[in-house]
């Protein structure tokens, strides 16, 4: 019944992945594009609407913020899958960096906190990833947590190795189908957080 679970977990992980590069590339997001980190169909909605435009660093926005928060599975930061531009933008302002990836993806860089964005027409997030150990759960979980205490502040975590999977513990909602992965050393120790935006 565990190996099965376990099964199962890995499929969604790998299905949400597989959909999330599907649906952009039925949405025009072939590598070079003319849609990118600052234009496409969301652009005029993401235009300057009097948020911060100065780069920010994470440590600097981990300062006495109150939103370093993570919220297992739902969110890093108050970000959840598939949040505008416009929403990171009010939570963590304008970012040090914008980098392109594959296709017409691209990342928003606050330092130890990096956006990833589904281009093209989508222009939505992807995945939030993590190493900066001020942001924590309600519990306390987050960068510098060890794998026993993620099993026992958060029950349903599934700590297991998974196939040509990095060491890892996840958690996945199946009502949502929202998922988190808990990165580890090997020695076990939480190394980075990472939301992964739900299926389509």
């Amino acid at each position: 019944m565990k190996t099965n679970k376990l099964s199962a977990v890995a499929a969604l992980l790998l299905s949400t992945l597989a959909s999330t590069l599907a649906g952009c590339a039925l949405a025009g997001c072939a590598l070079g594009a003319e849609t990118g980190p600052e234009t496409g169909a969301d652009a005029d909605a993401d235009a300057d609407d009097g948020s911060v435009d100065v780069a920010q660093t994470d440590e600097a926005l981990a300062a006495g913020c109150a939103t370093c928060t993570i919220v297992a599975p739902t969110s890093i930061r108050g970000i959840e899958g598939w949040a505008s531009r416009r929403r990171v933008r009010e939570l963590l302002g304008a970012p040090r960096e914008i980098r392109p990836v594959d296709f017409a993806n691209y990342v928003w860089d606050y330092g130890r906190t990096e956006v990833l964005f589904a281009g093209g027409n989508l222009n939505k997030v992807m995945r939030v990833t993590t190493t900066n150990p001020k942001l924590r759960t309600a519990d306390g979980i987050g960068v510098g947590s060890t794998k026993r205490e993620l099993r026992t502040k958060l029950p349903d975590v599934s700590c297991e190795p998974l196939p040509e999977q990095p060491p890892a513990c996840r958690l996945w909602d199946p009502a949502t189908h929202e998922a988190m992965e808990f990165r580890l050393t090997p020695d076990g120790i939480v190394k980075k957080v990472v939301l992964l935006a739900p299926e389509f």
